[in-house]
């Protein structure tokens, strides 16, 4: 009965993290969700001519947000990144939006291929 609580418990926390990632990328101006698992979200980001790898390289220096590029997934892959959520509190998570805030300095530091 305890493993059979746990596994319920785990499971409705996966399900919120998941709700509040769709929320937060709802909530983030050219951001776009593609795939959204229990684990990883694919994102398509909104740097046009930028690869994935700028993109997350800045994300990780600028905003504090761990990712990896599209380009890892397969050919054809500049435009989006993979985010993991599920080891992720719901409180930072919620904060996303904040962090993918898209400003004119913002675009001007993801270089460019």
């Amino acid at each position: 009965a305890a493993l059979s609580d746990w596994r319920a418990g785990n499971a409705q926390e996966i399900l919120a993290r998941a709700a509040a990632f769709r929320a937060a990328i709802a909530g983030s101006d050219g951001w776009r969700i593609r795939s959204l698992g229990a684990y990883f979200a694919y994102l398509e980001h909104p740097f046009s001519g930028r690869s994935g790898s700028n993109v997350c390289e800045w994300l990780a220096r600028e905003r504090g947000v761990l990712c990896l590029p599209g380009s890892y997934f397969g050919s054809g892959q500049q435009g989006f990144i993979r985010v993991a959520f599920a080891n992720v509190e719901i409180a930072a998570i919620e904060s996303l939006p904040v962090r993918l805030i898209l400003d004119r300095a913002a675009s001007a530091q993801v270089r460019s291929r």
